[in-house]
């Protein structure tokens, strides 16, 4: 089987990007309910528990680099997650392989090879937001 065509391999990319997220959100909630409230935490969005986590660390510890680039990079990873977790997964005839688009406009594509390595990246900028948080005192 062509490496484009391993299912088993679209699997595994995905299945990282989503359990490396749904560890970040089980760190949002711990946040939310020492800093604000577990009703709030379910009444706003993953983007709004983004924003309003990244404005509260800037007013408790400020401005830093790395803290900006982990909650962009944040951001960045849930529109991959999104594009994964909410679309189809196409095969190509023209190349024969499969990649994933966007369902709607189809003005986003991504093959697996792209995936694993998106993967990977999200896993550890995953691992080092939620060091930041649990470091942050």
């Amino acid at each position: 089987m062509s490496y484009e065509l391993d299912l088993e391999l679209w699997a595994n990319a995905v299945g990282r990007i989503v359990t490396s997220l749904a560890r970040v959100e089980g760190e949002l909630l711990l946040k939310y309910e020492s800093s604000f409230s577990r009703q709030m935490y379910f009444k706003d969005t993953l983007e709004e528990r983004i924003k309003r986590l990244e404005n509260l660390y800037i007013d408790e510890r400020g401005h830093d680099a790395k803290s900006e680039e982990l909650f962009k990079s944040l951001r960045e990873h849930i529109k991959l997650r999104n594009l994964v977790a909410h679309n189809p997964i196409y095969y190509c005839s023209d190349n024969e392989s499969f990649t994933v688009t966007n369902g709607q406009s189809k003005n986003k594509f991504i093959n697996v090879a792209e995936l694993e390595a998106a993967a990977i990246q999200l896993f550890d900028s995953c691992l080092e937001f939620t060091i930041m948080i649990r470091t942050w005192r």
